[in-house]
């Protein structure tokens, strides 16, 4: 189990300013795309599709796709800037008072093993590096091992 994991049934969770919640997982093979991007996942490996929203309260939230890393076997996976993904892509901005917004995260993970997703915000200033001191919020698990 992911470290203070949730399954997915229970998945809106508060964080400062409002709430946020996983509405979608999907698996996909090989992306239709020229380029770079062509020949993802490579070989034994999968892309996981996370969908997620964020729900403002009474103030402003911010939210960012990098507020979100994937693991597998105790290894970190980080967001794929997907050209031909799902759409809409999860961005980053600000919602005002009551305001949502939904998008897709990809990440390229093993095509065995536990993986979960864990909500880490303010997680871009150490996005290229290891995390900061700064602890993650919760943890889903998006596929069983």
């Amino acid at each position: 189990m992911a470290p203070g994991g949730a399954s997915l049934a229970a998945n809106r969770m508060p964080i400062p300013g409002g709430y946020v919640t996983i509405s979608g997982v999907k698996t996909a093979g090989r992306y239709d795309v020229a380029g770079d991007y062509a020949n993802l996942p490579h070989d034994g490996n999968v892309s996981i599709q996370v969908k997620v929203t964020y729900e403002a309260a009474e103030g402003s939230l911010d939210y960012d796709w990098s507020d979100w890393s994937t693991y597998c076997a105790g290894t970190e996976h980080r967001a794929l800037l997907m050209i031909g993904g799902p759409q809409p892509t999860l961005e980053g901005g600000t919602l005002g008072p009551h305001e949502t917004v939904s998008g897709w995260n990809v990440y390229e993970v093993p095509t065995t093993g536990q993986v979960w997703t864990t909500y880490w915000p303010d997680n871009l200033t150490t996005y290229f590096g290891p995390h900061a001191s700064s602890s993650p919020g919760f943890s889903l698990i998006l596929r069983g091992g």
